[in-house]
């Protein structure tokens, strides 16, 4: 109290530093329905300790796919990493992906980490066909009369040109447009 009488309080939390640098996802490649397409591998880690990573630490970051031979590489940290930000890496060669289920084991280490427990990261990447759709050949007429064009069965969602999400879409008058 002060010499008023008047009652204060405070506290201060203390606790050890701590440097720790975490695998938190795999950017790219995802999911998707695009076989045979190109992608790079980028990686997202993420600083958990309570201390600045500065620029020019030491940090190894590796990829494998599907238990093949690992791909390891020196990055160089060239700016300070507060804690709570973010460093993304893209390593050099991108990949292709043909059709499948693809298992993806991401690790890190970093020379002054303390908390290994986080340095790995395991995801899996499907690669789906593309959705195939056939709205028929093009339609020529010369009378204003309806035209129903219908996408088919088995698709989760429909999306027309205008916005609309029902199967079929019905052309009221037909005019020179492309339907899709």
């Amino acid at each position: 109290s002060n010499s008023f009488g008047c009652e204060t309080i405070d506290s201060v939390v203390v606790e050890p530093e701590r440097f720790d640098l975490g695998m938190n996802e795999l950017l790219s490649p995802y999911s998707n329905c695009e076989p045979g397409s190109t992608w790079p591998v980028v990686l997202q880690m993420v600083n958990t300790g309570n201390m600045e990573i500065q620029a020019g630490s030491l940090l190894y970051v590796s990829y494998q796919l599907d238990g093949a031979t690992p791909i390891a590489i020196q990055v160089p940290i060239t700016e300070s990493i507060l804690p709570g930000g973010a460093l993304e890496y893209s390593f050099p060669l991108e990949i292709t992906l043909p059709e499948g289920e693809y298992n993806f084991y991401m690790g890190l280490t970093f020379e002054f980490d303390e908390v290994a427990s986080n340095n790995t990261l395991t995801r899996i990447v499907n690669v789906y066909p593309p959705a195939s759709v056939d709205l028929g050949p093009d339609i020529y007429t010369n009378t204003p009369e309806e035209v129903i064009l219908d996408a088919g069965p088995g698709f989760v969602s429909y999306l027309w040109q205008d916005g609309s999400t029902n199967q079929t879409f019905q052309v009221t008058y037909p005019t020179t447009a492309a339907y899709y």
